[in-house]
């Protein structure tokens, strides 16, 4: 006998319509639950496979994505109004191969657009064959302007720079929508469980369908699985932040990341692995951290004229939080934050400090704005490796909160002056 469910007419009726569990392949095709979840995507409970979701705008179905030589396909691409990228497949599990085959397919895509410039994905857009006759994409930046014309709030400029940034590092929110999924939860978790390779999230979402007498349709969603997918490996149902290697570049060499003498013992895997457990940022636009590229750093990205907080903590000494402004909007958003100090101290609760300084890795450089807090690591009593991660994941989330709104003030109102 299938599972019955009373929709009542009202909370004091004592009528109602009874509704019967139907199976989602009954009748129905990949291609229709594809269309309604297209249709209206506020169905998907995308904001509980990541927290930085607040909307949702399906861009394309049937995305063609170019794979050595031949195209692949993804039932859905869209974006979120903040420009995080979505991915999305829909499937009907007929046999387990299927469930297997469409992890492996949707984590493929994911690696496959990592590969292309917020350019090459207009480009693929505008030559999508249901885009063609479409008067919206003959304008400048059509992508932004679609968002647009469901989020007016939207900012341009910020939006391609978060559309990039997703593309650039594969933090993707990736979504499968399907039917039964939960009779094979548990498969389906060892089998994440050996990919990786990816920044991005990844839920599993389980689309029940209810019909009454009349043959109406009462679509149901619920997520199965959460996971996020990191470097090398994955946490189900984490509430760990992802923290991953920063890749190396030209002002890796050139800046500093510390204010003392860098020393280089291994990295200490054990200190960052649990602060990775620890860290939450109460900001939704939040980047994640990354590793520095000496084993004693991790840094958070920041808006310009600052690029990154450092995160510095020696075996001995002094751990420290600090971050630098540049040019000539630096040393103005440096002075204007510098006369903030007090309130700044009151709301993270930290002694932030304001002063010029050197760069310890090129001395015979100018003095530059620098922002820091410190905080001695070897005091009486020593603080144990727990209270130094506790210590650091409650310094950085108070130093995003204060900083991260008024560095992007600064830059709109020099964008608007």
């Amino acid at each position: 006998m299938r599972p019955s469910a009373l929709l009542l007419d009202d909370d004091t009726s004592q009528s109602g319509t009874l509704l019967t569990r139907q199976p989602l392949d009954a009748g129905h095709s990949e291609k229709w639950l594809q269309d309604i979840v297209f249709r209206h995507p506020e169905i998907l409970p995308l904001n509980e496979i990541s927290g930085s979701v607040h909307g949702f705008v399906p861009i394309c179905s049937e995305l063609l994505v170019p794979k050595e030589g031949r195209n692949i396909r993804l039932d859905i691409f869209g974006v979120t109004p903040h420009g995080k990228v979505v991915l999305i497949e829909c499937k009907l599990w007929r046999n387990p191969e299927a469930r297997r085959e469409v992890v492996g397919q949707i984590l493929e895509y994911a690696a496959l657009l990592r590969t292309w410039t917020y350019a090459d994905l207009e480009a693929k857009l505008k030559a999508h064959s249901d885009h063609r006759s479409d008067r919206r994409w003959q304008a400048v930046n059509p992508l932004y302007q679609i968002v647009k014309s469901k989020f007016p709030d939207v900012e341009e400029a910020r939006f391609v720079d978060n559309v990039s940034h997703s593309l650039h590092t594969g933090n993707f929110v990736m979504a499968i929508v399907g039917d039964g999924i939960r009779r094979d939860i548990q498969a389906m978790k060892e089998l994440l469980e050996k990919r990786g390779g990816l920044l991005a999230q990844l839920g599993l979402i389980e689309m029940q369908v209810w019909k009454d007498a009349d043959g109406r349709t009462l679509l149901v969603p619920s997520l199965a699985i959460r996971t996020d997918v990191i470097q090398h490996r994955v946490v189900v149902d984490g509430s760990g932040t992802p923290l991953v290697p920063a890749e190396s570049s030209e002002t890796d060499k050139v800046e500093p990341e510390s204010i003392e003498e860098v020393v280089k013992p291994d990295r200490d895997s054990e200190f960052w692995n649990l602060f990775m457990a620890q860290i939450h940022f109460d900001h939704p636009e939040q980047p994640m951290p990354k590793l520095g590229p000496h084993p004693t750093n991790a840094r958070v990205e920041l808006p310009a004229p600052a690029r990154w907080i450092t995160l510095y903590r020696p075996l001995k000494g002094e751990m420290q939080l600090f971050f630098r402004l540049y040019g000539e909007d630096g040393a103005d958003c440096f002075e204007r934050l510098k006369e903030e100090q007090e309130d700044i101290r009151r709301e993270t609760g930290l002694d932030v400090e304001f002063r010029l300084a050197k760069s310890n890795l090129n001395r015979s450089d100018a003095e530059k704005p620098l922002v820091t807090v410190t905080r001695s690591a070897n005091i009486e009593p020593a603080l144990t490796v727990q209270q130094q991660v506790a210590w650091f994941a409650k310094a950085t989330n108070a130093m995003v909160n204060a900083f991260r709104p008024r560095l992007m003030q600064f830059a709109r109102e020099r964008m608007t002056s």
